[in-house]
């Protein structure tokens, strides 16, 4: 009888886990389409995203909670260094479209090279994660001046880094983001190259000294012109 149990809690476990939610973390800069930001600026926003694989789940797997650890590492060759800016230290403000109608508020943490933050739904019953993108924080990047290449944002794997609670409750994983000791790239800028300045320079001059050109061309071909005429006569 006791084995039976045993068995029947398995299997009951299982088809929990086989049946729940899938609810991925993205962004809005994604490393298929990265963000094209100048060295020495600031990026533009940059939206962490969830988004759901069902459009109605079982109260119980409402979401009640979210927490994420996000790192900034360079890419390939990228030289220089990319810092998250905003948001600072403290209460964020929800962004557009957030996943809670009134949540308890953003708590971050930003240390630069790495941010933190979590949130809770004031509604003890959790709240449905739609099919489509909503999003759960809004930040943006400094990049230093001189930089180059490309940077991603990631994702540390973990439970005490990056999850959501259920209404049950219970810590859950991004589909995307399971649970782990690695990283998840979620996000990617890429560093547009700016022309020295005496690169600029000499470039204008070109421009200059061609436009020059064109005058003297059509100058010398109209006194041609004139003195063809004066021949002819």
């Amino acid at each position: 009888m006791k084995k039976q149990f045993v068995c029947f809690l398995i299997i009951a476990i299982t088809g929990a886990q086989a049946a729940a939610d899938q609810i991925t973390m993205s962004s809005t800069a994604p490393p298929a389409t990265p963000l094209s930001v100048s060295p020495g600026s600031t990026s533009s926003p940059i939206f962490v995203t969830i988004s759901n694989n069902v459009g109605n789940d079982p109260p119980g797997r409402f979401m009640a909670a979210w927490q994420f650890r996000l790192v900034i590492q360079p890419l390939g060759g990228a030289t220089g260094t990319v810092t998250f800016n905003t948001p600072i230290t403290g209460t964020a403000t929800d962004p557009a479209n957030y996943i809670f109608a009134a949540g308890l508020g953003i708590n971050v943490n930003n240390g630069g090279s790495f941010l933190t933050a979590d949130d809770f739904d004031s509604n003890s019953a959790g709240t449905q994660v739609p099919i489509a993108i909503r999003n759960l924080l809004q930040f943006d990047l400094n990049v230093s001046a001189g930089a180059t290449g490309n940077f991603g944002i990631f994702a540390q794997q973990g439970a005490a880094n990056t999850i959501w609670t259920d209404a049950s409750p219970a810590t859950r994983f991004f589909v995307n983001v399971p649970n782990g000791t690695s990283f998840v790239q979620i996000a990617e800028i890429t560093i547009a190259a700016v022309p020295e300045p005496g690169t600029i320079a000499l470039m204008g001059l070109g421009a200059i000294v061609c436009g020059w050109g064109v005058v003297r061309y059509h100058r010398r071909l109209k006194s041609m012109e004139g003195q063809k005429l004066r021949v002819s006569r």
